[in-house]
């Protein structure tokens, strides 16, 4: 994913802080899709919702197919 998850958990600090979206999105989706952790799954719906970006929240359920159990 071109990051370990260490530096990419300090990359998702600086994006908060900066409050730069996409950057939130793209490393908390590639550190999904390493890891398959919930918790960043959850991050990217939160980021999502609170930018009303609903068909991003649907186009990443979609394609990760979180809810196939």
């Amino acid at each position: 994913i071109g990051c370990d998850e260490a530096v990419c958990y300090k990359l998702l600090e600086i994006y908060q802080k900066e409050n730069d979206i996409k950057g939130l999105v793209k490393t908390a989706e590639k550190l999904y899709a390493k890891t398959g952790k919930i918790a960043f799954a959850k991050m990217i719906l939160e980021i999502y919702s609170y930018e009303k970006d609903y068909d991003g929240a649907i186009a990443f359920l979609e394609k990760s197919k979180i809810d196939d159990g």
